[in-house]
């Protein structure tokens, strides 16, 4: 296989199922990811996703409030009574 197929086969696979994982899947908080072929020359991933600790999460949680218009409005609503 060529440089060209396999830098396609890359970018169509693997690296599309990788964005998805690491957006939305199990790879949001982090983790592994061991890339295979099986027999019939599919690729397989496997993903091994890390579990937070509760600092971690309280963390992200906060970040998160901080990124929206729910942490303004909880400021707003504590300034006012």
């Amino acid at each position: 296989m060529g440089a060209r197929p396999m830098s396609r086969l890359i970018q169509d696979t693997i690296r599309k199922a990788l964005a998805d994982e690491l957006l939305f899947g199990k790879l949001v908080n982090g983790g592994d990811v061991h890339i295979d072929i099986d027999e019939n020359e599919n690729i397989k991933l496997q993903i091994e996703s890390k579990q937070l600790t509760s600092s971690k999460k309280i963390y992200q949680w906060f970040n998160r409030m901080l990124l929206s218009n729910e942490f303004e409005h909880i400021m707003m609503k504590s300034k006012i009574s």
